[in-house]
């Protein structure tokens, strides 16, 4: 009854709210849980140490067990990423964390990606101060720890992420000791990298991304605004095939069909 709303059921687990997804009946929610507590006090409960989750009907609230908690590869950061499945008609659910973080999220059909940002502690002139740790998940209403990945740069938000016949591609703007640039990275269903393009507009940043098929379309900007097309038919070998430049800068790329880009 719209005009009477009435709660059914209640779900809740720890953190701040970073995103969520509705897919199939199942609501994918990730949040973020910030660890403050003295780990060298004993009398430190678990709770402020390990994420929590609540479900109606339960007694208490329930500590997430060992094997439903991963530690990210160069964990340099004591909070975590708190993913859970939730079936909207029948309030199961299927809850992960991985200790490490998590910044944004990227969906596809099949799986679920959380990335978190990294800093370099030292780094050689060739290097990245920033970098990009990802996280996949599967996404059929159970939850699976599918792999890890670093790549160079930082990214923009979710529309730097795209996945197609099972490869993620990812751009990034990275900050080296000398100077700035942009890559494009694809990796593999096992979050191997497989393909890259590196060092794009330098001295610039990227500023909006968009992937259409086996394209993508990158805009950078200092003075002018390059947007660059992107060939990815060959995931192992992207290459640009042409730039516009043209004064500003955008924000956002938008299809209106196959041969136009607003």
């Amino acid at each position: 009854d719209p005009a009477e709303p009435q709660e059914v059921r209640t779900f809740r687990q720890d953190g701040n709210y970073v995103s969520s997804r509705l897919m199939d009946g199942t609501l994918y929610l990730v949040s973020r849980k910030y660890v403050y507590a003295d780990l060298t006090d004993k009398r430190t409960p678990l709770s402020d140490i390990v994420p929590v989750c609540f479900e109606s009907g339960a007694a208490e609230p329930r500590l997430l067990p060992a094997d439903k908690i991963a530690i990210a590869p160069d964990c340099s950061s004591a909070d975590y990423a708190v993913v859970s499945a939730v079936n909207v008609r029948t309030g199961k659910s299927d809850t992960r964390a991985v200790l490490g973080g998590g910044d944004g999220v990227y969906m596809s059909t099949d799986n679920l990606y959380v990335y978190y940002d990294s800093w370099r502690g030292s780094v050689s002139d060739s290097e990245s101060y920033r970098r990009t740790g990802i996280v996949k998940f599967s996404a059929g209403g159970k939850l699976d720890l599918m792999g890890t990945a670093w790549i160079d740069g930082y990214v923009d938000g979710q529309f730097a992420f795209s996945e197609l016949d099972g490869n993620l591609r990812a751009a990034t703007a990275e900050y080296p000791v000398k100077g700035v640039s942009n890559n494009l990275y694809v990796l593999d269903s096992g979050m191997r990298q497989i393909g890259r393009l590196e060092g794009l507009a330098p001295g610039e940043r990227i500023y909006s991304v968009r992937y259409l098929g086996e394209m993508a379309y990158v805009v950078t900007f200092r003075e002018t605004d390059p947007l660059f097309a992107i060939d990815l038919s060959d995931p192992r070998a992207p290459k640009v095939l042409g730039q516009l430049k043209i004064p500003g800068f955008s924000e956002y790329l938008h299809p209106l069909d196959d041969g136009l880009l607003l």
